[in-house]
């Protein structure tokens, strides 16, 4: 009697197994997503490093980037900004702005924002981009590497509501993306 309850239950077991799906725990995470809830892009800049673009306006010469280097004070790096693109005939020009640094050592401290997060609107040479609202949520090193982009007004992070642009190799492609 006790073998056969038994090879019920193995059975029954097995069947229910067979059945449900398969879950890595291993599973990559995604580069980068859009949260409904609050309107906003998050990617993480350890993975993108500083090929991944967002548009806003949809001209795509003007965008929010993240890179990704080493530095002796900051150790491994994320700078977050701007770039203004040009196209020429057969090349790119890439012109970029930087409002902080995120590292593994050390990370950058918004003096007037208490949620460390930083408006960006212009590149080291003074061209104009869209007005951006980068924004962290781990504030001691090391860094986690995630970024939050909203849109922004110059003082306020706004959400992202409209259609947006994105890029997975530094401008070369674009791809729309409609919340």
């Amino acid at each position: 009697m006790k073998v056969r309850s038994f090879a019920l239950v193995a059975s029954v077991l097995l069947a229910v197994l067979m059945v449900l799906p398969i879950v890595s725990v291993n599973a990559p995470k995604p580069t980068w997503w859009y949260d409904e809830e609050d309107g906003s892009i998050h990617w993480w800049t350890d993975q993108t490093g500083d090929t991944f673009l967002v548009d806003l306006d949809g001209d795509n010469t003007t965008a929010a980037t993240t890179n990704l280097w080493g530095h002796w004070e900051y150790g491994t790096v994320s700078s977050l900004g701007v770039v203004n693109i040009t196209y020429g005939e057969g090349s790119m020009g890439w012109a970029y702005g930087w409002a902080a640094m995120i590292g593994t050592l050390k990370i950058d401290k918004n003096p007037t924002k208490p949620f460390w997060e930083w408006h960006i609107h212009e590149t080291i040479f003074g061209d104009l981009t869209e007005w951006f609202c980068f924004r962290i949520t781990k504030k001691k090193p090391p860094t986690n590497f995630h970024v939050i982009l909203y849109a922004s007004d110059g003082t306020n992070r706004l959400p992202i509501t409209l259609p947006f642009w994105y890029s997975e190799d530094n401008g070369y492609t674009w791809n729309e993306y409609n919340p």
